[in-house]
């Protein structure tokens, strides 16, 4: 056994991913979910509200963990005081709560909406900006976190802030809560009409990285020695929404074998460049991404056929 490794958020999008790589690995997993599940795999659980601050430090009480991972969130479709309440104040409440025992590292899972709506080069020099409720409660959880993690409360543990950029990937499960993102609201689209909408220009460009490509570097991330601090997490070059659709449209004739109809608006044009700059991760934990969108939108259609087979 490689370590014990905790995980909140392991039935999410993300997640999925992610503990199925951990225990292929050979670590340890203990997940902390609100509700019992059965789930496949060999996860111990321990069962607590990230929101509710003495229930989840009694729940943790007598754990130790060589790493946790932090990936739990709730998303922008949710209302403000819920968004700063789970983002936050969730955040805060499980490191004060893992304070007896604090684990060696703590990854914590943030996102690239912590900039704002910004173009051209987007490195970690550029102060976040976001100005919705979503970025704003990310950008002060990660305050929390060095916070904690450099000094305030507790000096033992290394921190890595992963700003994570538009992953994808088709969903471990049809229950999972991601099928509102653009890569999946495609898939499903296709699927269920044989047409997809484009509800931006085609010439949108986004910074999208391969969840195999995610789970990679967060596992090189907790074999690290000395990997500190706060870096972006993505493709690091960009993609446009069109590409996505027409790698969809090309899964959607393989495995149904008709033509998918993309309905587009015009080109916006004059677009400005963006370049959502990993170099600094990659300087420390090199990799390679690659996509897959044709081979993810395949499994998605898989998922989503199953639903319909029961």
């Amino acid at each position: 056994m490689r370590g014990k490794v905790l995980v909140t958020g392991g039935t999410g999008y993300v997640g999925g991913w992610l503990t199925e790589a951990l225990l292929r690995e050979g670590y340890e997993v203990t997940l902390l979910i609100r509700k019992p599940q059965h789930l496949a795999g060999q996860f111990a659980q321990i069962i607590a509200d990230l929101t509710d601050k003495e229930a989840l430090t009694e729940a943790l009480a007598g754990y130790t963990f060589d790493v946790v991972i932090h990936l739990a969130a709730v998303g922008q479709m949710y209302d403000e005081s819920t968004i700063s309440r789970v983002n936050f104040g969730g955040t805060s409440n499980l490191l004060l709560a893992l304070q007896s025992s604090p684990p060696s590292k703590l990854i914590y899972l943030s996102s690239f909406k912590v900039y704002g709506q910004r173009f051209g080069i987007i490195n970690e020099d550029l102060y976040p900006a976001s100005e919705e409720p979503y970025g704003i409660s990310k950008q002060m959880a990660e305050r929390f976190v060095r916070g904690h993690c450099l000094g305030w409360i507790n000096k033992r543990t290394q921190h890595v802030i992963f700003r994570l950029s538009n992953a994808y990937g088709a969903p471990k499960s049809l229950n999972i809560n991601s099928w509102q993102l653009l890569f999946n609201d495609l898939c499903r689209n296709a699927f269920d009409t044989g047409e997809v909408r484009l509800n931006a220009p085609p010439d949108t460009q986004l910074d999208m990285i391969w969840l195999g490509d995610v789970c990679e570097v967060m596992l090189k991330a907790m074999e690290h020695p000395t990997l500190q601090g706060t870096f972006n997490l993505g493709f690091g070059k960009s993609t446009t929404t069109g590409e996505v659709a027409e790698a969809v449209a090309l899964a959607y004739m393989q495995y149904k074998g008709e033509e998918l109809t993309i309905i587009k608006q015009e080109p916006a044009g004059n677009i400005d460049p963006l370049v959502f700059d990993c170099d600094r991760l990659k300087a420390e934990i090199p990799y390679r991404p690659a996509h897959y969108f044709q081979q993810e939108a395949l499994k998605a259609f898989e998922l989503l056929a199953s639903n319909r087979k029961l």
